[in-house]
């Protein structure tokens, strides 16, 4: 009955503030009290329209999303985390997510994303990697990998890299048409 009364008024309230304050109040009665998650879920996506730069809502709800185990919701959550406050961690965050939901487009493009960030972090480009070779994409995984391997080291093992790599790319590539 309570939460009833509070989505009755937050109808005749006039600024974002109050409205998300009275949306995060349901969202919590919801949650703790009701145990309807989904309302809770769709308090905290009314309280973050009504605030979107407030990172307590977006937190409060990644906590319960979390809490949860709720893939979607987490997804959803870091997604505008990452809007309001991009950094590699939550690019990161957001690239293990979707590969959790098998979303390997989406994936790929938070990975790079975080390496845009922070291009000396090969977290990112590791990730990718992984998602490259698990697709069997090797026209896409080589540069990567190329790249990945020049890093620090004399010209000479550069070339003799570069030769075993594309041999090794060859090798695979053979082997899939098979």
């Amino acid at each position: 009955e309570y939460a009833y009364i509070q989505e009755e008024r937050v109808r005749f309230l006039s600024t974002p503030d109050e409205t998300a304050t009275l949306y995060i109040d349901l969202a919590i009665i919801y949650a703790e009290k009701l145990h309807n998650i989904e309302n809770a879920f769709r308090s905290y996506r009314l309280a973050y329209q009504s605030q979107p730069n407030n990172a307590e809502i977006l937190q409060a709800w990644y906590d319960l999303a979390t809490k949860e185990n709720n893939l979607s919701e987490l997804i959803t959550v870091v997604e505008y985390k990452t809007k309001l406050t991009p950094s590699f961690d939550l690019w990161m965050e957001l690239g293990t997510l979707y590969k959790k939901s098998e979303n390997w487009d989406n994936a790929i493009l938070a990975y790079q994303r975080a390496w845009e960030l922070e291009p000396t972090k090969w977290s990112a480009g590791d990730a990718i990697i992984e998602i490259y070779r698990q697709e069997k994409n090797y026209i896409a995984l080589y540069p990567i990998l190329a790249q990945k391997s020049l890093l620090n080291i004399p010209a000479k093992q550069k070339i003799e890299i570069l030769n075993k790599q594309i041999d090794d790319f060859k090798y695979e590539n053979k082997r899939d048409q098979e």
